[in-house]
This record gives C-alpha cells, structure tokens and sequence, in this order.
C-alpha cells in the first residue's frame, strides 16, 4: 500500500507483489498527503514507465455517484463505492 508514487517502484520488482495498491489521503490520511484521483494516475504512469502490468487498486474518495465518474476521468477501469 502506497501513498506516494516514489513508493512504487520498489514493490514493483517484487515477484510475490500482486497489486498495488494506492491509498489517497482520503482513505484515511495514513499513507500519504495525495488524493486518490491524484496519486493513481501518477502511479499507473511510473508502472508503465518501469514496463510493469501490476494492477492498481485505488483506495479512498470514491464514496458516491460524482466521484465514480471523476474515477473514469482518470482512466480507472472499474469503480466500487
């Protein structure tokens, strides 16, 4: 669980890593300083920058109607509230 992009790179190259996941400070505020609809682009970017197919699992802000579809806008390809 990651909630700076600098933070990926790292578990990335890990052979039992299956997901990373990327905790807006909406989720809480334990992670990171970053919103989820932030911080997931930034880090879908920096995997595929490093040629790595690690799914992304955003957490936090995704509550209701409006911020399912801002999820969209940034390219997430599934959304759960």
């Amino acid at each position: 669980m990651t909630g700076y992009v600098d933070n990926v790179i790292q578990p990335a190259h890990e052979p039992k890593v299956s997901v990373i996941i990327a905790a807006g400070t909406e989720a809480g505020g334990h992670c990171g300083e970053i919103g989820t609809l932030v911080l997931v682009p930034e880090v879908l970017e920096a995997l595929e920058a490093i040629g790595s197919a690690i799914p992304v699992l955003a957490a936090g802000g995704i509550a209701g109607p409006g911020s399912i579809g801002d999820s969209y806008l940034v390219n997430e390809e599934e959304v759960h509230s």
